[in-house]
Parts: structure tokens; sequence; C-alpha cells
């Protein structure tokens, strides 16, 4: 019979690639794969992802297969690149991870001194704390520890106290997550200076790491007490993440999220009301998931004791000096002048009421300032209104010298 058309077809393109390598054209292979690589991008391609990739790199047989030809073995399923998977990338993290990461970068930058003119001591431990019981004792009940933490004026908590340190801070007993934690501390005692360093750890990773947001807000700020709904709090300098980071802190109902209330006693009355947003914050109603930490005096605090005491998970009070801190602090901050040291000591001997209130370490900056000071004008002061009198006229004379 006639062959068929198809017997007669043309060779396809396939049909006519170039011959594979044997025994008598080793060298001619080795030529062509020279030739063939010249051709290839000069990028370096990495282990054999030449497969995964679609390029074709000629390569040299093993002599056996040379010398007798096998079959071809069988192709395994090869496994799944990583850009297979349906997983989000680390590459794009979410508004979350980047208002965490801008929080961190923020308390990370160094904290300008409030007081520039006051010696700068280098004290390692100047801020120290004390757990706070629930119920009220008396003096005579007190132990040693509680005994040191009552200086006789209206700032005196009188509650049983243990020492305790950074790292126990918001860790219960029964290993529940706190709701809300009261920091309380007299005037100039370091609220403000525990706030930083609080969050100056959580930046470092070095407390606190089952929360991943910190969120310190300074109640004094106008732009914090202007703001009227939870998505006004959390600010970031790109609108876009900002907007999507307190929309996802709203949706999550504030879970993993540490919020810092820094000087309750500096707002307002108005804001302190219960309708407010700051107490709806405060008693749950606003971002029921979230701890809420809240610093202030404690004669401003009587407010949240009587409103939210039950809901209180921890009650901590910053103590401030001890009579040995304050010895220390005193001889670090003269110990370029001996006979310094020895006459304020002495000054501090006949005027207790200037000695009660060292225990404050801003006081103590300012009396051993004050003190330096007062030895060169010969003018020593003996009353309060002396000491801050001092004060005033010694900062003036500084910004005077420097703004002539």
């Amino acid at each position: 019979s006639e062959p068929t058309p198809t017997q007669h077809s043309k060779p396809t393109p396939t049909q006519h690639s170039e011959p594979t390598p044997t025994t008598h054209s080793l060298g001619k292979h080795r030529r062509m794969k020279c030739d063939n690589l010249a051709l290839q991008p000069t990028k370096k391609v990495k282990n054999d992802s030449s497969e995964a990739t679609g390029h074709l790199i000629p390569r040299l047989a093993a002599p056996s297969a040379i010398e007798r030809p096998s079959e071809p073995a069988p192709m395994q399923p090869s496994e799944p690149t990583p850009t297979q998977h349906s997983e989000p990338s680390l590459e794009s993290p979410s508004a979350i991870e980047q208002y965490a990461c801008y929080l961190k970068s923020v308390y990370m930058k160094p904290k300008p001194p409030m007081y520039d003119k006051l010696p700068q001591i280098k004290v390692r431990k100047y801020i120290k704390l004390a757990l706070i019981g629930k119920d009220d004792i008396t003096p005579e009940e007190a132990d040693e520890f509680t005994q040191s933490t009552i200086r006789g004026n209206i700032h005196d908590i009188t509650r049983k106290k243990q020492p305790m340190t950074f790292d126990q801070i918001a860790q219960l007993e029964d290993g529940s997550e706190p709701k809300c934690i009261l920091i309380e501390g007299a005037p100039g005692i370091g609220k403000s200076t525990f706030s930083w360093k609080l969050s100056r750890k959580w930046g470092k990773g070095k407390i606190l790491q089952q929360y991943q947001l910190l969120v310190m807000l300074r109640l004094r700020d106008n732009r914090v007490r202007r703001a009227t709904d939870v998505l006004h709090l959390f600010r970031h300098p790109d609108m876009v993440t900002q907007e999507a980071a307190a929309k996802e802190i709203v949706r999550r109902r504030g879970k993993g999220l540490l919020l810092l209330l820094e000087g309750f006693d500096e707002l307002p009355a108005d804001l302190r009301l219960e309708d407010s947003l700051f107490m709806r914050i405060i008693t749950g109603l606003e971002l029921p998931e979230a701890t809420v930490m809240i610093t202030s005096r404690p004669s401003a605090s009587g407010l949240l004791m009587a409103t939210c005491r039950n809901d209180i998970s921890q009650h901590i009070e910053i103590i401030g000096f001890t009579p040995e801190d304050v010895q220390c602090y005193i001889t670090t901050a003269f110990e370029d002048n001996p006979s310094l040291q020895s006459g304020l000591q002495e000054y501090l001997s006949c005027y207790p009421h200037m000695k009660s209130m060292m225990y404050v370490p801003l006081n103590c900056a300012i009396v051993s300032q004050v003190y330096r000071n007062s030895i060169q004008d010969k003018f020593i002061p003996k009353t309060m209104s002396d000491l801050y009198t001092s004060l005033v006229r010694s900062l003036l004379l500084c910004y005077l010298h420097e703004h002539p």
C-alpha cells in the first residue's frame, strides 16, 4: 500500500537537535559547553537553581554513563520553592509590627536632661520600687522596710509594702495578665523617669515582652488631652500606617497592648470624669483586653482608688532614696571637693526640714546645687523659701550667662 501522509511528514525541530556527546566526541562536547556558557548571563547561579529557573546549563556526563548508556531515571517530584507558599512574607510586616518598630526607635533615643544645670550624678539604682498591699496598717504594725518608706508627709502610703524589681512588674502570682497597674510617688520622686526607663527596657527586649506594643502617653501633652477617640491616641509619622495600626488595635480590643498613662495627676478635672476617654480606658469600657498602667501622685489617685480599686491588679510605689542613697549621692556630687561634702552634711544636720526632703532625688539634686552656689555667694538658705529663691536665682544667672 502507498505510505500515508503521516509517514512522509517532515521531521519536527526536535528531531534536528544536536547529538548528545559520546566517547568519540568528548573534546567537541567540551568546546560546545564553553561556547554555551559564554552565551549564559554572567549572574552567578547558586547550587542547582538552574532547574528551578529554567536555564539549561550543559554538564559533562559521568564516565560510567558514557561507557554504558542507561535508561533515564524516573523524575522525582521536586519540593515546592518558598515562593509557592501562600503564607505572608517577612519582607512585608504588618501595621502593628511597623508601629512597634517605630515605638522602639523612639524609646531608644537619649532622654534630654530636664535640669541640665543640676549635677548629673551616676547613681545606678536611682529608682526603687515597693509593692503595696491592700490592707491599711498603723505605723506600729509596719515592718522595718515599710517604716523606711513613711516620711511623715501627705504623700505617705500607710500600707504594708515589700520591695520589688522592674522584672516583677506586670507579673501576678496566679500567672494571669493584669488589667490595671497603679504607680504612685511623691512629686519629683522619678515617675517620669520610671516611665521612660520602663519603655526603654521594653524596647531593648529586656522586660514585658508578652506585650507586642507599649504605648506611653504623657497626659500633660495637649495633643493627648484633645483626643476624643481611641484612634487618635496612636501616632505614627506615616498616616497610612497610623490609621491601619490604630484600627487593628481597636479590632483586637487592645489585646497585646500595654498602655502607659504618665501623669494622671496632671489631667484637668473635666478629663477625670467617668465619661471621659481616659476614664473609659482605665475602667475597661475602651480597649478591654489591654493592660493599663497609670502613674500619679498619691494625693491625686483617690479618684482611681474609689472608682476602680477592685480592678487594680498591682499597686506600686516609687519610694525614692534611703539615707544610704543620700549619702552616696552627696559623696559622688562633691567628689572633687571633700570639704563641701562634710559642709553639706553638717548643714543638713542643722536644718532637719532640709534633710527630710532629701529622699526625693530631684530635691537632693536641688539642695546639693544650691549649697554649692551658696558657698560662693555667701548666702546659705535656712528656709524653704530661701532654698527655692536661691535655685531660681542660680538658674537665671546661668541663662543670662549663656544668652547675654
